[in-house]
């Protein structure tokens, strides 16, 4: 059984140990762990954590200059832009990257820049992290704030350049405000259920079934904060109670896995607040302990990512083949502007599996 793990901070890590002059971290630290779980590809975020959210476009910058030198010394892996490419590292064994952005704060109101993120490779991206920025609000906002003028213009310009959009770390309001704007699947690729622990990161089931209705995948999490509020339950079973109800209320095809390991963080910002590794643009020590997770062990199986295979779309800005360098088609004009509720009554059609195999996920 072959995973996809659609959400992993190793890019972090990557950019840490290179600015420490250490090389091949892909290779040294991460690869043989990840194909031991069964591991063959997934979702690498640049993700511009604090304290370098002082400049996020800086920050972003250098973690995109890391993966640069890193992909090109590993010959092991490839980043890969289109439905073809995956396809192609699937069938040569390739473990395979998709590069994703863990929050666009960096483009300001600008949504114009998204096109260099594509440029660069990048085929997801998530509007916020926890905080509030000129797009949209993340958990950690306002409640009553949702996605800005330009956070529409956003979610219609991830879609139209064929990028899978995630909206895991919306508050509620951004989130529904998102769902009304999209056109075409959504992901939530790292939360659990409301209805089984109660917190801001988890979805209700209204939620899920809006991101079932536009045809899009939810990620079981396995942060502990995130699958019971007793310590005494986080644990294997009660994260398996989540993906049980997920699938009561969307069915399996909908339910995926973003289990978030990010063990690997914890020494490179120990290291930081230490002084012993370069701290980047932002400068300062790293606020906060790294994220409490697991390792990359054996992946999950049952559930299948589902979303559009590319199909159309005009010339990408990085030269690329319109419709080859797409993973989902858009769909006609005729269901642009739809909102997710007029859709949800049109119905919304069986779209095309992406990748047919178990997807395994990283959450926080």
């Amino acid at each position: 059984m072959k995973l996809f793990d659609a959400h992993s901070d190793i890019w972090s890590d990557v950019t840490v140990r290179r600015l420490r002059g250490e090389r091949h971290v892909l290779r040294e630290r991460h690869l043989e762990r990840l194909r031991a779980g069964g591991v063959e590809g997934g979702i690498f975020v640049i993700w511009v954590d604090p304290p370098f959210d002082a400049d996020p476009a800086a920050r972003t910058e250098q973690i995109m200059e890391a993966v640069r030198a890193e992909l090109a010394e590993e010959r092991g892996v490839r980043l890969v832009r289109s439905w073809a490419e995956l396809e192609a590292a699937r069938t040569e064994g390739t473990f395979y990257i998709l590069l994703g952005i863990e929050g666009l704060a960096a483009v300001g109101e600008d949504v114009e820049r998204i096109d260099w993120y594509y440029a660069c490779g990048a085929r997801h991206a998530g509007l916020t992290w926890n905080e509030e920025n000129a797009l949209a609000t993340g958990v950690k906002g306002d409640p009553d704030r949702g996605l800005t003028a330009a956070g529409r213009a956003a979610v219609r310009k991830i879609q139209e350049k064929g990028m899978l959009l995630d909206v895991s770390h919306l508050n509620e309001r951004s989130f529904w405000d998102a769902a009304d704007a999209a056109v075409g699947p959504i992901v939530a690729s790292h939360s659990n259920c409301r209805a089984l622990c109660d917190v801001p990161r988890n979805l209700t089931d209204e939620q899920l079934r809006a991101v079932r209705d536009l045809g899009g995948v939810v990620g079981l999490n396995a942060f502990r904060l995130f699958v019971d509020p007793d310590p005494r339950r986080q644990d294997l079973v009660h994260l398996l109670r989540h993906a049980g109800h997920m699938i009561d209320v969307m069915g399996i095809d909908h339910v995926g896995c973003g289990f978030d390991f990010c063990e690997f963080l914890e020494a490179d910002y120990a290291a930081i607040r230490a002084g012993r590794a370069n701290p980047g643009p932002a400068g300062g020590a790293q606020a906060g302990a790294g994220r409490p997770g697991g390792g990359s062990g054996p992946g999950w199986g049952g559930v299948r990512l589902h979303l559009h295979r590319g199909q159309g779309g005009g010339p990408a800005p990085d030269g690329g083949g319109g419709g080859e360098d797409r993973l989902w088609e858009f769909p006609p004009p005729a269901a642009a502007g739809a909102g997710v509720n007029a859709r949800k009554e049109a119905g919304s059609g069986e779209p095309a599996s992406l990748y047919a195999a178990p997807a395994v996920y990283r959450g926080r």
